[in-house]
């Protein structure tokens, strides 16, 4: 960490191998002269590095723990170098086994550097990493994007006779509330009761993490406020679609 002293002076205030390791503290006459010095060789390693940001940040994210889960696993991949050695070239090489050997997917592959460069740049905004990003400019895979699919009226018409002769009561209604409102079929499927009020409905636990309330028609709102709350019926879903 880096902050100013009531004497105009910066100090750095950093731990050698990360937390839990010898503080070392030193004071420079402006902040620039901070920069250079290095009393001795970061040794953190890669993982080290994830648990360094787990603790400081990554804790308070909605998949921090999921996030976390797959920074190890990286790291393991990677045989866990010292982050200091790690560089463009070895996760270039690394990314290029992956598709080779193991067929995994440029976007997987792009959210796992996602991932890396969140790590050293929040480290970095904290003051907890004193060296350049080193993969900040490995450029990511360029994907194609897809074509989504869409149903016409006929087919949608198709599918709700589907899912209105399914066992599962709550199919039907979950699958208008999503078509009406553009939901995800999570979000649609955990409402309940306390979700809607004339004549809308609130998603709380959305994607981005905001609450987005959105308006529906007065048929709609007074079909699903005497049906809520929803059961668990995705895979129902999967077999209405499959008969339409």
């Amino acid at each position: 960490m880096i902050k100013k002293l009531p004497s105009g002076k910066w100090q750095v205030d950093i731990r050698q191998d990360g937390r839990g390791s010898k503080r070392l503290r030193k004071s420079f006459d402006s902040k620039a002269g901070d920069q250079t010095w290095n009393p001795s060789k970061d040794r953190r390693r890669l993982e080290g590095l994830s648990q360094q940001w787990y603790d400081a940040h990554g804790h308070t994210l909605k998949d921090g723990e999921q996030r976390k889960r797959k920074l190890d696993a990286l790291a393991d991949k990677l045989q866990n170098p010292r982050a200091t050695e790690l560089t463009v070239s070895d996760f270039a090489t690394y990314r290029r086994s992956r598709i080779e050997n193991d067929g995994v997917e440029q976007n997987t592959l792009n959210h796992e550097h996602a991932y890396l460069n969140a790590v050293v740049n929040e480290l970095i905004r904290q003051g907890e990493w004193h060296q350049p990003n080193p993969i900040r400019n490995l450029r990511k895979f360029k994907l194609d994007e897809q074509e989504l699919p869409f149903l016409d009226q006929k087919q949608i018409a198709r599918l709700l006779d589907e899912c209105k002769t399914s066992s599962n009561s709550s199919l039907y209604h979950v699958t208008c509330l999503a078509l009406a409102t553009g939901a995800r079929w999570s979000e649609a499927e955990g409402v309940t009761w306390s979700n809607f009020t004339p004549y809308r409905v609130t998603y709380n636990y959305t994607k981005s993490g905001k609450s987005q309330s959105v308006p529906i028609s007065e048929t709609l709102y007074k079909d699903l406020v005497k049906e809520t709350h929803f059961f668990s019926c995705s895979a129902a879903f999967r077999k209405a679609i499959e008969r339409a």
